[in-house]
């Protein structure tokens, strides 16, 4: 059975501190990377199945990052949240692999309602 994992990626570390605890809270497992390059290991030693990804990230950018993810991992739900909505539109986030986009701000409600329907429809 799969352990109901996420992961925040996002160089803001109020966000990512906010995002953990009420994720955390919720009961869910968190991990956290404050860029891609960051990331990218912690993806190769867990499995999360829900990744929140920040897209105006410092070096390899969101949009890189999913890009990179989808060459290997077609399971996990990829969800963009962004701050810079003109910059990065719904459609350059769908084309790149996310499966979910949000901008800033946000309610966690909102993404909890997310989660929780994302760890029901998860395969077995």
């Amino acid at each position: 059975m799969l352990e109901d994992s996420i992961l925040i990626v996002d160089d803001d570390l109020t966000i990512r501190n906010m995002f953990a605890s009420f994720f955390g809270n919720a009961g869910y497992k968190i991990y956290v990377a404050e860029s891609a390059e960051e990331a990218i290991p912690i993806m190769e030693q867990a499995y999360c199945h829900l990744i929140f990804i920040d897209i105006d990230l410092p070096g390899m950018n969101g949009i890189e990052l999913c890009k990179t993810i989808r060459k290997s991992n077609l399971t996990s739900v990829l969800t963009a949240i962004t701050g810079f909505g003109p910059l990065y539109n719904k459609e350059e986030c769908k084309a790149a692999g996310f499966n979910y986009y949000f901008k800033k701000p946000i309610r966690l409600e909102k993404l909890l309602k997310l989660a929780k329907h994302v760890f029901e429809e998860k395969p077995l």
